[in-house]
């Protein structure tokens, strides 16, 4: 049985080739569809972070406001994995507009992917935003630009 293994192989080596580079292929065809999976993943994830950085959202009534003391009772209850405070604002400029928000990005969860193209996301401070690459493009803005947008008929900058 051994022999007859060993000249089977030996006896066509175009095909023990045409096999490998088959099996080789096929073996690269699987890692690459595993990477970009694992990228599409990360980018979605990090779109979504961007776009709604929470799973439930509380809104206090027509004109009200939430009690500032409902993040942290929230936060003590064994039912929800993460409470994050955060306000939001619609705003416009030229005629387009805008929902911005008011967050806090050291409470952003971990392993959300949260990073700069330009500027740095560690050294905000009063005053500073981060403006996502679409937004940043259309205001024609770049890390270190005085942004200007109207809410409630005011100026913000």
């Amino acid at each position: 049985a051994g022999r007859l293994a060993v000249a089977g192989v030996g006896g066509a080596p175009g095909r023990a080739a045409s096999v490998s580079v088959v099996v080789a292929l096929g073996v690269c065809l699987v890692g690459s569809t595993l990477t970009c999976l694992a990228s599409l993943d990360a980018y979605e994830r990090y779109r979504r972070t961007l776009e709604a950085p929470a799973d439930f959202h509380l809104y206090a009534g027509q004109g009200g406001t939430l009690d500032r003391t409902l993040a942290a009772d929230l936060a003590a209850r064994p039912e929800l994995a993460d409470v994050t405070a955060f306000r939001t604002a619609e705003v416009a400029d030229d005629g387009r507009s805008a929902t911005v928000t008011d967050l806090d990005l050291t409470t952003v969860r971990s392993g959300t992917g949260l990073t700069a193209r330009t500027g740095a996301l560690g050294r905000l401070g009063p005053a500073q935003v981060v403006v996502d690459a679409e937004h940043a493009h259309r205001l024609g803005v770049e890390a270190g630009d005085q942004v200007t947008l109207t809410s409630a008929g005011r100026p913000v900058r």
